[in-house]
């Protein structure tokens, strides 16, 4: 579904907050506001598009052919318990490891840098290249609730290409970049992460933003996989294994990197 074929709109209750931001979305995004006066479903078949943002004030979601996605923690409440020992924050912070300042190159919704943020109490810059999908994390994110809000606070959400924006940082301005590029092959998900899906962007991992993401993190980057793929240059990459994924991680020492073709 192409991003333009959406219209912005309000929860029922039409506060003057939520539909401010429900204009601001449909300026940034470039597509129509209209006036919540009916069902978000009526709305949609009236505009002929495909789906709605709907902005309320407890939450700002997407709604398209039955189907709903927002920002939230989804699976994170089932592994709270393993703090800072969860495999990803190992990839990212082994050991115990301090870090500042992490990039998210592949936001998505947000979960990673979330994850990121909360354990490990670092600043995390995420990339999105969907205005919508920017949008959609930066209503999510801020209107989340303990214990989940120190680290949303600390997510700077940023609207970019990341091969572009990565190109434009200082060399080591970051201690890890991490890499969560859209699976081919759909994993089990909840219903509505086929409209992320639809908006995400599919670019393939390619040479040229491992090299930026190498260069821009001063220590390493990590590469999350399905269960089973293999990262490029494999030998060059550490493994360690998590449920359903793999974390893969890589020095960056600065002698340069290329993907075989």
């Amino acid at each position: 579904m192409p991003s333009n074929d959406w219209i912005s709109t309000t929860t029922k209750g039409r506060d003057p907050t939520c539909v401010t931001r429900a204009q601001e979305v449909a300026q940034r995004c470039g597509f129509p506001y209209i006036e919540r006066r009916d069902s978000v479903a009526r709305l949609v078949r009236k505009a002929k598009v495909g789906g709605a943002y709907v902005v309320g004030l407890e939450k700002a979601e997407l709604r398209a052919e039955g189907l709903r996605l927002a920002v939230h923690p989804s699976t994170l409440h089932h592994v709270r318990h393993l703090g800072r020992s969860h495999p990803f924050l190992r990839a990212v912070a082994p050991e115990g490891e301090r870090v500042d300042r992490v990039v998210d190159a592949t936001l998505g919704l947000a979960k990673d840098a979330l994850h990121i943020a909360t354990f490990l109490e670092c600043s995390v810059v995420g990339l999105e290249h969907s205005p919508i999908l920017t949008c959609l994390c930066e209503d999510g994110l801020a209107r989340l609730g303990p214990p989940w809000r120190a680290g949303a606070a600390r997510i700077e959400v940023l609207q970019a290409e990341s091969r572009s924006w990565l190109a434009e940082q200082e060399a080591d301005s970051a201690e890890v970049v991490v890499l969560d590029p859209m699976f081919e092959t759909a994993r089990p998900a909840a219903a509505g992460f086929d409209l992320l899906r639809r908006l995400a962007c599919h670019d393939p991992l390619d040479p040229e933003l491992l090299d930026q993401a190498r260069r821009v993190a001063s220590r390493r980057v990590v590469l999350k996989l399905p269960r089973g793929s293999k990262p490029p240059d494999v030998e060059k990459w550490q493994q360690i294994r998590g449920r359903g994924l793999d974390y893969f991680t890589l020095s960056s020492c600065h002698d340069g990197f290329s993907a075989p073709p």
